[in-house]
């Protein structure tokens, strides 16, 4: 098969596969396929789409000019390589059980905030997984800079030995996690990221993933901007 049968196959499936997924028949236009498949969430177009858009202009040449039997154009291997790649990502979408870090060390409220900090440094991460009252939650950057500057006053509460994760986790932003199922997938992820945290001018630090998104569930993994967003990750 040469680069432009291929070229030609993988965009047959592409816009075969998001008519279906949009509910849209052949009579809507492949650019407006892409425009609504980012009005539904779709990040891997969102992030690819003026790339999809050229080859799309390319599609249209290969489709109606010829020289000879040899086509005018053809996409370079390169392209050809990460059009095969956002195609299978659209087509296979990457689940957020694939990237989650696991497993996660749950802290109790009741635990000292020194313990924490210790297995942070150790293991290298940045967000304290705690449950208090029988839900999960987040102990983040914010929280603790927050616990830093209000309970600066107050005598011996700064004390990372003697200072319980309650203590720190009254000061945590509200809604600074969220959960997600692990079949979700990292476009929806990403999404979230994007979108922000549900309460006002917080951000949303982790996504946590337990069987039915439900904060009282055992947690299955971590999931932070780093992982759906480094660009070494696919």
């Amino acid at each position: 098969m040469t680069r432009t049968e291929k070229f030609l196959e993988l965009q047959k499936q592409l816009e075969t596969h998001l008519r279906t997924k949009l509910g849209r028949s052949k009579t809507l236009s492949y650019y407006a396929l892409l425009d609504e498949s980012v009005h539904a969430g779709n990040m891997t177009i969102r992030q690819n789409k003026d790339f999809l858009q050229s080859l799309g202009d390319l599609r249209n040449i290969l489709s109606h000019v010829s020289y000879g039997s040899r086509p005018i154009a053809e996409p370079s291997p390169d392209a050809l390589e990460k059009f095969e790649a956002i195609v299978n990502r659209v087509m296979q979408p990457i689940p957020v059980r694939d990237i989650a870090s696991k497993p996660i060390k749950v802290f109790e409220e009741t635990d000292v905030l020194l313990a924490a900090l210790i297995d942070m440094k150790r293991n290298d991460y940045s967000q304290i997984v705690i449950r208090r009252s029988g839900k999960l939650g987040l102990v983040s950057p914010e929280g603790i800079t927050q616990w830093i500057l209000q309970e600066s006053n107050s005598i011996g509460l700064l004390e990372p030995s003697t200072a319980s994760i309650r203590d720190v986790g009254e000061h945590e932003p509200k809604a600074s996690c969220r959960f997600m199922r692990p079949e979700q997938t990292v476009d929806e992820a990403r999404a979230a990221f994007l979108n922000g945290s549900s309460a006002p001018s917080t951000r949303l630090y982790a996504i946590l993933i337990t069987h039915n998104a439900r904060p009282t569930e055992v947690p299955l993994g971590i999931v932070t901007p780093w992982d759906v967003f480094n660009p070494d990750t696919f």
